[in-house]
């Protein structure tokens, strides 16, 4: 007798984390308040992160977007990684609305009918590599409207090259993109907004975006990271006024950036891509810790810091501590958490602040402004570490201020209330 024995293939789920639906972990959380039916009633600014992790996707956060819906005139996307269309089909509602969601009141076809922006920091797959399905989808609902509507495009001159190549097999509508270069309407100067070229062609674009969203002004600002990697601020008419990091070491022209004009940021939007026991790490790849984005908030004396851009290997909430704030410095401002307001040297004078690192000179904006010399107190790194608690000591408020911290959660959605808010939410958020 003769058996065939076949091997039955299973799945060893063992070492599998085991995700929890929304419903479990309500349960786990204690005095849970209700949302009001419509909690955005006031609110001039929402900022909704739908992407908050770094370099790649992982089980609880997708690569770096971010939405805003600017009330009254339409949407803007910052940054567009990888599966953000699925992520905002997700958050917005599709084919109908998500009811859920009473942050932004419109589906997700709905909001890319009235999208007028989609801003681009720098050249990383993990911020442009969804962009693509973005436009064409943007492209098919639009395309039979009449009139048919324009989309700005802010982004690094290559992404332009970047889409027309891509053009030829995948129907993008660039007919209908004002490309705006991120270097065009670059401030240089650090004490008056004079853009980098006077092209009358990027003014006109210029002037159409400032129209269809309601600005004021919108700058941007060269910034430690990779080639033609940069930093964005938009003021509305309304008061707020918005700035987004995107990928960054501390740097001295995202502080004049923060500082330009006669009003402090009302969100910044600052990647805190690792701990601060890290921070050997954030110099080698050019991002920031926790403690050095509180301290670039505090430089630019914004009254709120959303924080993002988290490294997908470190799960646990981001930490703070008061010695390592203090000990970040840049060039200009010295140490940026204590820095006087007022301005010092033009940009000119830190250029040799780049050559005390060994790195080629085309991977530095020479406007940017990091001090290598000094880029942290190393000593002071991870001393400390337990500092920062539910309620937080003397010296740690006394170094904040009035600034409030919060961070930021994949398809979440934050007003300047909300951040107010989430340091007493911090034991909630431990407990999920």
């Amino acid at each position: 007798m003769m058996y065939d024995i076949e091997p039955e293939p299973k799945l060893d789920e063992s070492m599998v984390t085991q995700l929890l639906t929304a419903e479990q972990m309500l349960a786990k959380v204690d005095d849970v308040t209700p949302p009001s039916p419509h909690p955005n009633d006031g609110d001039d600014l929402v900022v909704c992160p739908i992407g908050t992790g770094s370099s790649v996707p992982s089980t609880y956060r997708n690569v770096s977007s971010n939405i805003v819906s600017v009330k009254g005139f339409g949407g803007i996307v910052l940054d567009c990684g990888e599966s953000t269309v699925s992520q905002l089909k997700r958050f917005l509602g599709f084919p109908r609305r998500n009811h859920a969601n009473t942050r932004i009141q419109q589906s997700y076809t709905e909001f890319l009918k009235t999208l007028k922006l989609l801003y681009v920091s720098h050249m990383h797959a993990d911020h442009h590599l969804g962009a693509i399905q973005l436009l064409h989808e943007w492209n098919q609902a639009t395309q039979m409207m009449d009139p048919k509507p324009r989309l700005s495009v802010l982004a690094p001159a290559r992404f332009w090259a970047w889409l027309e190549d891509f053009s030829g097999v995948q129907d993008l509508g660039l007919d209908r993109l004002d490309f705006i270069s991120c270097s065009d309407i670059r401030l240089i100067d650090p004490t008056a907004k004079i853009p980098i070229k006077e092209n009358q062609k990027y003014r006109t674009a210029v002037t159409k975006l400032k129209s269809d969203l309601g600005l004021v002004d919108i700058l941007t600002c060269g910034v430690i990271h990779c080639p033609w990697a940069y930093g964005l601020s938009l003021t509305h008419y309304t008061g707020w006024k918005l700035v987004y990091s995107g990928d960054t070491r501390p740097c001295a022209n995202l502080v004049t950036l923060g500082r330009a004009g006669d009003k402090p940021p009302t969100v910044l939007l600052h990647e805190a891509t690792l701990p601060d026991y890290l921070h050997v790490d954030a110099v080698a790849k050019r991002h920031s810790t926790v403690s050095e984005a509180v301290a670039m908030a505090l430089g630019m004396g914004a009254e709120n810091l959303l924080l993002t851009h988290f490294s997908q290997r470190c799960l646990d909430l981001p930490r703070w501590t008061t010695a390592n704030i203090e000990a970040v410095k840049v060039a200009r401002y010295g140490y940026v958490a204590s820095a006087s307001t007022s301005v010092g040297s033009s940009v000119d004078d830190v250029e040799d602040s780049a050559t005390e690192l060994d790195v080629d000179d085309d991977d530095i904006d020479a406007g940017a402004g990091v001090d290598f010399g000094h880029v942290n107190d190393l000593e002071t790194y991870g001393q400390d570490v337990a500092e920062q608690t539910d309620a937080p000591n003397a010296a740690l408020n006394a170094v904040l201020g009035d600034l409030k911290i919060a961070s930021a959660f994949d398809m979440s959605a934050y007003a300047p209330r909300d951040i107010k808010k989430y340091r007493y939410n911090t034991h909630r958020l431990k407990q999920v």
